[in-house]
C-alpha cells in the first residue's frame, strides 16, 4: 500500500460522501462532485490517483447529444479536453450496478458484434472500447480493495515513472521483479517479449509520452489480461500437469512455487497471476526428477490425465478450463496481443458455435471435426 492515502475523485450525482466512503473505502483522500456544478470545474483543476465515473450519470434527465449523456461518454470528453489543454489525467474508470449496461458493445477484441451479456471478467476488452482503463461493479464483494489496488497503482508509477517517459529498470522496479531471483533473466527476456512502454531515445534517456497511466494500460488491457508474461491459475496448473483445483496444496508443499506468484500493482483487479519465467524455471530445475517438486503430496486424482494438456476459452473469450489439445483447436481473436499465447477452443465449442466463430479457427487446424 502506498504510504500516502490516495486521492480519489468520484463523479456521481447521487451519491453522498458518507455513501462514497461506505462504497469504495475511507482508506482515500476522497472527493464526490457532481457532473456539472463549480465544484466540478474545482475538482477538473487538480491532481488525482483515480477518477470513478458514475455511468448512470443524468438517468433521469434523459439527456442528448451534444452533451455527454452518461458517464461514459462524460469520460470522452474529458480526455478531448485534456487532450486540447495538454493535461495528464490519471487513471480513469467506471463505476456501475448495472453489469449488462454495456451488452450491445463491441469488444475490442474477438467478435466483430456484441458476445459478453455481462462486462464483467471482460473489463480489458471493454476497457479499450470505452477508452477507460477498468470498469467496476458496484456491488462487487472485493470493490474496495481493487478501487485501493487501482488508485496506489496509479500514485506509485507517477512516483516511480513521473510526467516523462518509462526506462526498462524503471519497469521491472515497479512490477516489483526481485533480481535476486533464480529466474531474473529469463524475467528480463520475457518483460522485453511482453512489450511494456518503454520510451528511451538512443542516449538511454526517457522521452515525454502520456505519463504513468500507460504502464497502468500496458498491465491490465495486455500483460495481465492475456496469457504471456503472466499467466492465470488454469495456464499454470496445465503447464504443471495438475488440476487447478490442486494449485493450492502444491503451494503449501513447494515454496518456490509460491515465489511464482504475481503479487505486484493491480493484482487484486484480476484473479490469481503467474510469472510464466518463474514457472520455467521452476521446471528446468525440477527436470532431472522422477516426481517434481510441487507433485509431492498430491493425490494421484490431483494430476492432470490429459495428453497435451491446453487452457480453451469460449465464445466471449473467457477461459473455461484445461482439455487435450486433441480436443481441440487454436483460434485467431481479433485483437489478440501477437506477443501472447494462442488461445485454443474445444471442437465442441467451434462445431455447435455460430458461423462466424469458425471463421477464427486458425487455418492449420480447420478440418478433423471442426470447419
Amino acid at each position: 500500500m502506498a504510504e500516502t492515502m490516495s486521492r480519489v475523485w468520484i463523479i456521481d450525482d447521487d451519491l453522498s460522501l458518507q455513501a462514497a466512503e461506505a462504497l469504495v473505502g475511507n482508506g482515500h483522500d476522497l472527493t464526490v462532485t457532481e457532473p456539472s456544478d463549480e465544484a466540478f470545474l474545482d475538482a477538473l483543476a487538480e491532481d488525482w490517483d483515480l477518477i470513478l465515473v458514475d455511468e448512470e450519470l443524468w438517468e433521469a434527465e434523459k439527456r442528448t447529444p451534444p452533451h455527454a449523456v452518461d458517464g461514459a461518454s462524460l469520460v470522452m470528453t474529458m480526455r478531448a479536453w485534456a487532450r486540447r489543454v495538454k493535461r495528464r489525467l490519471p487513471s480513469m474508470a467506471i463505476l456501475t450496478n448495472a453489469p449488462g449496461v454495456f451488452a450491445d458493445e463491441v469488444p475490442a477484441v474477438g467478435a466483430w458484434r456484441p458476445v459478453a451479456a455481462s462486462f464483467i471478467d471482460h473489463e480489458p476488452q471493454m476497457g479499450r472500447t470505452l477508452d477507460v482503463e477498468w470498469l467496476f461493479y458496484k456491488s462487487d464483494p472485493e470493490l474496495k480493495a481493487k478501487v485501493e489496488d487501482l488508485a496506489s497503482a496509479y500514485e506509485r508509477a507517477y512516483q516511480e515513472f513521473g510526467e516523462g517517459g518509462t526506462s526498462f529498470v524503471e519497469v521491472k522496479t515497479y512490477l516489483g521483479l526481485n533480481d535476486r531471483a533464480e529466474w531474473i533473466a529469463l524475467a528480463e527476456d520475457a518483460i522485453r517479449e511482453a512489450r511494456p512502454p518503454v520510451t528511451e531515445d538512443a542516449a538511454n534517456q526517457p522521452t515525454p509520452q502520456r505519463g504513468p497511466v500507460t504502464i497502468i494500460v500496458w498491465l491490465l488491457q495486455r500483460a495481465l489480461a492475456f496469457p504471456g508474461l503472466f499467466v492465470s491459475d488454469n495456464h499454470a496448473a496445465a503447464f504443471l500437469g495438475i488440476k487447478a483445483e490442486a494449485l493450492d496444496m502444491a503451494i503449501e508443499a513447494t515454496p518456490a512455487l509460491a515465489a511464482c506468484r504475481y503479487t505486484g500493482p493491480l493484482s487484486q483487479l484480476v484473479t490469481r497471476r503467474w510469472w510464466t519465467p518463474a514457472l520455467d524455471a521452476l521446471a528446468a530445475a525440477s527436470s532431472s526428477s522422477e516426481i517434481p517438486a510441487w507433485c509431492e503430496g498430491l493425490r494421484p486424482e490431483d494430476l492432470l490425465t490429459v495428453d497435451d494438456p491446453v487452457v480453451t476459452y469460449d465464445i466471449t473469450l473467457a477461459e473455461v478450463g484445461i482439455t487435450s489439445a486433441a480436443d481441440a483447436v487454436r483460434v485467431n481473436p481479433r485483437g489478440w496481443p501477437a506477443e501472447c499465447l494462442q488461445p485454443w477452443m474445444s471442437r465442441a465449442t467451434i462445431n455447435e458455435g455460430p458461423r462466424w466463430l469458425k471463421e477464427m479457427v486458425d487455418p492449420d487446424d480447420r478440418g478433423g471435426g471442426a470447419a
